[in-house]
């Protein structure tokens, strides 16, 4: 068992047992945030898994410096729902001091399901089995090295080795046989098709966008499995009894059921 010490000075109006409580609180916290990012960077908690924490979310940034890992340490807590049993909403105001208590929120569904691949054209190379490996600010969404193992369609005449992305807004990207593999491909955030090109240096293969023009949808839009949101854009299993967003394929509406 851990002994951690505490500051037992304080003030004619502070209670000594305060001071234990402050700092068992903090302690609380930092392992609150560890175990958020744990779960982020694995995928547990995602835009279709959220997590509902008891007590609101406040917390200290003034000990990260970075602006890259502010926004990092912001995004593990977007798919983190506080709920606190004081919760007023009529004390809830914007910027401008206007009350938000009857703000109705409008749901960005296309960000909640936002859906892109990567394309590698099959005459490009010999490999046996392409894998796709990614990474973003929470972790590897295509799994650990060497990544997802690819499907084959054929766009416009030639095939190709796809993965598909869901609820991934940019990422970063490698194409593998498991042994071999590409250089690093940056900041993918929509369908890209690349073919390989040369050896570098380094022994990894150079790739190279090239554009498709007859690009067909992998699944026919009325053979898609409708997938439904509640109004709050989380994922719903098995709908009943009130209004969702139903994607499939391309088309998003909403219905009562």
């Amino acid at each position: 068992t851990d002994v951690i010490p505490y500051s037992t000075k304080k003030d004619e109006f502070e209670r000594i047992e305060n001071k234990a409580i402050a700092v068992i609180q903090d302690l609380m916290i930092k392992r609150e945030v560890k175990m958020v990012s744990e779960m982020v960077e694995q995928h547990v908690i995602n835009t279709n898994n959220y997590l509902l924490k008891d007590g609101s979310l406040e917390y200290k940034v003034d000990n990260i410096k970075n602006t890259r890992e502010k926004r990092k340490f912001a995004g593990y807590f977007s798919f983190v729902v506080g709920v606190s049993k004081s919760f007023n909403p009529e004390n809830c105001v914007d910027k401008n001091g206007k009350e938000l208590a009857n703000v109705e929120e409008t749901i960005n569904v296309t960000a909640i399901t936002s859906e892109w691949g990567v394309y590698l054209k099959k005459s490009s190379t010999t490999w046996a089995e392409v894998y796709v490996y990614a990474w973003d600010d929470f972790g590897t969404p295509a799994g650990a090295w060497p990544g997802s193992l690819t499907k084959v369609t054929n766009v416009d005449g030639d095939d190709y080795y796809y993965h598909i992305f869901r609820n991934v807004t940019s990422a970063g990207v490698i194409f593998s046989s498991g042994t071999e593999q590409t250089v690093d491909i940056a900041n993918v955030t929509k369908d890209t098709y690349y073919e390989l090109n040369a050896k570098n240096s380094e022994g990894k293969w150079t790739v190279k966008e090239i554009v498709v023009t007859g690009v067909e949808n992998i699944e026919v839009e009325e053979n898609v499995t409708p997938v439904y949101y509640n109004l709050q854009g989380i994922e719903v299993a098995n709908p009943q009894n009130g209004i969702f967003i139903v994607k499939q394929g391309s088309k998003v509406s909403k219905v009562a059921l």
